[in-house]
């Protein structure tokens, strides 16, 4: 019996393996960056708005901005070996790679949305212990104020 195989060409350029090395690496970098926001968000939960549990998301989606943006920075790199290379746009690696640099810089804007919003929430946050400080303060002054008007009364009763 014969074997069938299946017959085809692989496009293999230089620079390939360093595309594929650098996005192996930001992908484990990711992978790490996804279970610490897990962690996260099983501590405090997904709906919490307390300040600590605002940062802690907020510096991990700020990791992860970053590391799309290293995502980014290599599939344009790889897209530009590529044209460098004779390799033209109308190819399938060529549009395949256009596709990968469309999907991560989406992923980035979504993430900066995300962290507009935890800003967003930070900001009032912070006004609303900013409005707890005032009546704080103003309950502050009128105990202070009623402390000088007993001392006053006890220094009258004493003469």
């Amino acid at each position: 019996m014969a074997k069938i195989g299946r017959i085809g060409t692989r496009l293999e350029f230089e620079g390939n393996q360093e595309y594929v090395a650098a996005t192996k690496e930001i992908n484990e970098s990711m992978k790490n960056l996804a279970s610490e926001m897990k962690a996260v968000q099983s501590e405090y939960g997904k709906t919490d708005t307390s300040v600590e549990g605002l940062t802690k998301r907020k510096g991990l989606l700020e990791k992860q901005t970053e590391e799309q943006q290293k995502a980014i920075d290599a599939a344009k790199e790889s897209l530009q070996k590529m044209r460098e290379m004779g390799i033209e746009p109308s190819e399938k690696a060529y549009q395949d790679m256009e596709r990968v640099l469309r999907e991560n810089e989406s992923a980035m804007k979504g993430t900066q949305r995300e962290i507009g919003e935890l800003d967003g929430a930070l900001k009032e946050s912070k006004v609303n212990w900013e409005a707890v400080g005032d009546v704080v303060a103003g309950v502050g002054v009128a105990i202070g104020a009623a402390m000088v008007a007993v001392g006053a009364a006890a220094v009258a009763c004493g003469k």
